[in-house]
């Protein structure tokens, strides 16, 4: 310890004398002195060693003064939102502190001592600040306990539970601290847990005046919480693979309508009842477990409560067969069957491409009668049409001699290729006719020769045709591409305006419809015969097979016009999930039990294709009757007790008491237990609840806030190291 020598005396001092600025050193010397030459002529009877205690005394409460007054100057220079944080700090210290005493790590007296100094020098300089400060820091250190409750705690306690549980989270949260030197940990424990306790009914208090408040949109301003009823609906319709704004309007306006005053649960469940078209037990609606639970036992306890859910549950299942039809008319279509549904879309296909073909074969006509008209040629280049031919032969005169001839006799009569030239390259026997040679007015007639020769059986033959229509479309593009350039007369000018437009019609028509795709699939011909690729029966199944298949098919039927043909395929798809959801081996009342496992495997083997096929709100109210029917038809392991044995054991013993005259009255009071579970899983419509008296973490927090008012309100200038120490 530090050693001052005054005059013949020495004194041993604090080690908190060092840290003091030199003129304190030196004011508090002096004080020494002065104190020494008093306490001389006053305590000439006191022994060195009394003499020493009391000035070492004199000596710590000077520097301490000196101290509070350095400290009083540097809050006074603080800012109010300095001041605000310093006293938030205060009480998070306060907390770590005491936690960190009761591990054995703390910081000792002299740490705590100047943590309550700080305390002491802000609550004298800002009062309001310090003690809000406080309530902020003692409300930030509670947060781990709030968390904890809101995992950990049954929401559906009673008052009582309720009160009893926030009494205990008081008391320990009051509890942790460390203590300041006018408190104890026993008193800080009473007063957490009356804290506690007086969070309840003042709950209650803010209930009655919040419940008056209605949501407007949703939005749930409660206590310590700012999430929303909203919010909590979106998240879990986005976990369902549902949306929010795509919901029925009249379900939208009950939500919206949503007061604090309502049972949230409660009027949930009535919009949803809405959305699905079908009712659900309260059990099926929260998914609770227990009360699932509750439910199955009790329809097997009385046979008045059996009846009533069984009634229920027939009604529900024809609801839902009557809901999932009313979804499929709701899309616009006509029931039909699978042959009926695809006799319609096969006849729009087949208009839209019988359209367009005539429409690039009129264009060709006019360019053919303009030709005509002004004598007007404009031939080909012969020899890479007939380099073209011969690369091809070559490569496939092997495995394809017959189409090889066919096509060059045909080139040949159209004076593209040499009929003694062909022969000495290929011994195919050439007729001697005279024709116009092949030219821009004339290539659609060889495109039309060269498709005859189309065979869905023969790949490798297609490719040949594909070859050598490809080098008579290029050249007849280059053909026309140089004309424009180079021709003379407003007649030849006019010819190739409508070749060009009769060139670029054929190549879309080609692109469209012979692309080997979908549309070429459902409205195509098998070797060019009357006999189709794909029959009424199969145009279903090929546009479900793939979304890009129901994509292409779509697009075009709406491109058409024909949007009573995609109206009839959303409403057969529909359909026929729905007829393939229900197990008819299962009766349910008249009707087959309707399956929530069989729909969604349907909606999962299908996902990608009905979304194409789909409009996003209808794809999202399937989402939304998948779920209602999965909650009304898919229990939670256990929750049904299939076994009936708890149930059987509860008979065997309402039974023996019914046989014993003194307690028979008590048998009665299964059935009316039970009873009134059905009665209140089944009810309907909104009733009052203290729905926002649930032990969460706004009751933690609010604890949390009540101490600090009561330690600040009960702070005093009268502590251990008030100014006028």
């Amino acid at each position: 310890m530090p050693k001052i020598v005054i005059g013949n005396n020495s004194f041993l001092v604090d080690e908190s004398f060092n840290a003091l600025p030199d003129e304190l050193k030196e004011e508090t010397i002096n004080e020494m002195a002065a104190s020494v030459q008093s306490s001389q002529s006053l305590n000439v009877s006191e022994t060195p060693a009394q003499k020493q205690d009391r000035i070492n005394q004199e000596v710590l409460q000077y520097g301490r003064m000196m101290e509070r007054q350095d400290l009083d100057q540097t809050v006074s220079g603080m800012n109010p939102l300095h001041k605000f944080a310093a006293s938030a700090g205060v009480q998070v210290n306060k907390v770590g502190s005491g936690i960190a005493d009761l591990m054995g790590m703390g910081s000792g007296e002299e740490g705590a001592r100047r943590l309550e100094q700080t305390n002491d020098a802000l609550a004298a300089d800002s009062p309001a600040l310090n003690m809000t400060g406080r309530m902020a820091g003692g409300v930030l250190m509670a947060a781990p306990l709030a968390l904890g409750a809101e995992a950990a705690i049954p929401a559906g306690l009673g008052m009582m539970g309720r009160g009893a549980l926030a009494t205990g989270l008081g008391a320990i949260e009051g509890g942790v601290e460390k203590p300041f030197s006018d408190e104890t940990r026993v008193g800080n424990t009473l007063i957490g847990a009356a804290a506690g306790m007086a969070s309840e009914p003042l709950s209650m208090a803010l209930q009655a005046g919040l419940k008056r408040i209605p949501f407007g949109a949703l939005a749930d301003f409660a206590v310590g919480k700012s999430k929303s009823v909203k919010e909590s609906i979106e998240k879990s319709m986005r976990e369902a693979g549902m949306d929010y704004s795509t919901l029925k309007p009249e379900t939208r306006k009950i939500l919206e309508s949503i007061n604090r005053a309502d049972d949230v649960d409660v009027a949930i469940k009535e919009a949803m009842e809405t959305e699905y078209g079908f009712k659900l037990t309260a059990g099926e609606q929260s998914g609770d477990f227990a009360q699932l639970s509750a439910e199955s036992s009790a329809a097997r306890q009385s046979q008045a409560a059996g009846d009533s859910m069984r009634d229920f549950k027939i009604e529900q299942n024809q609801a839902i067969t009557e809901a999932g039809d009313r979804m499929a008319l709701e899309a616009g279509g006509e029931i039909r069957g699978n042959e009926q549904v695809g006799t319609v879309l096969k006849d729009a296909l087949g208009d839209a491409k019988s359209q367009d073909k005539k429409n690039y074969q009129a264009l060709y006509t006019a360019a053919k009668e303009m030709a005509e008209t002004g004598g007007i040629e404009m031939p080909l280049d012969q020899s890479v049409i007939a380099d073209a031919f011969y690369n091809v032969a070559r490569e496939s005169v092997s495995t394809h001699e017959g189409l090889l001839k066919d096509i060059g006799r045909e080139l040949a009569r159209l004076d593209v290729l040499d009929p003694e030239e062909f022969a000495k390259d290929i011994p195919f026997g050439i007729p001697d006719l005279d024709t116009k040679a092949l030219g821009v007015d004339n290539a659609e007639d060889f495109m039309k020769f060269l498709n005859s020769k189309y065979s869905a059986s023969d790949p490798a033959g297609n490719r040949i045709l594909a070859m050598i229509k490809d080098a008579v479309e290029s050249n007849a593009d280059d053909v026309i591409a140089r004309s424009l350039d180079t021709v003379d007369g407003v007649a030849a000018r006019e010819f190739l305006d409508v070749a060009k437009a009769a060139r670029a019609a054929n190549r879309s028509y080609r692109g469209l419809w012979e692309n080997k795709d979908v549309l070429q699939s459902l409205t195509g011909l098998k070797n060019q015969s009357t006999e189709p690729l794909k029959t009424a029966s199969d145009v279903v199944k090929v546009i479900m097979q793939k979304p890009e298949n129901a994509r292409k098919v779509i697009a075009e039927l709406q491109s058409r016009g024909s949007e009573q043909a995609v109206a009839d395929l959303r409403t057969y798809v529909l359909k026929d999930i729905m007829e393939g959801s229900i197990n008819p081996n299962i009766p349910t009342g008249e009707l087959g039990f309707f399956s929530g496992a069989k729909l969604t495997n349907a909606i999962k083997k299908n996902k990608a294709s009905l979304e194409a096929i789909l409009t996003p709100e209808q794809m999202s109210q399937l989402k939304a009757f998948e779920v209602g029917v999965g909650k009304a038809t898919n229990k939670p392991a256990g929750a049904v007790n299939y076994s009936n044995t708890a149930s059987k054991i509860a008979d065997m013993l309402m039974s023996g008491l019914g046989r014993t005259p003194v307690l028979a009255p008590l048998a009665g009071l299964s059935d009316i237990g039970a009873n009134s579970t059905i009665k209140q899983a089944l009810k309907s419509g909104r009733a009052p609840v203290d729905h926002i008296l649930k032990l969460d973490g706004n009751h933690v927090k609010l604890n949390a806030l009540l101490r600090q008012v009561i330690n600040q309100t009960e702070f005093t200038s009268e502590s251990a190291l008030a100014e006028s120490e």
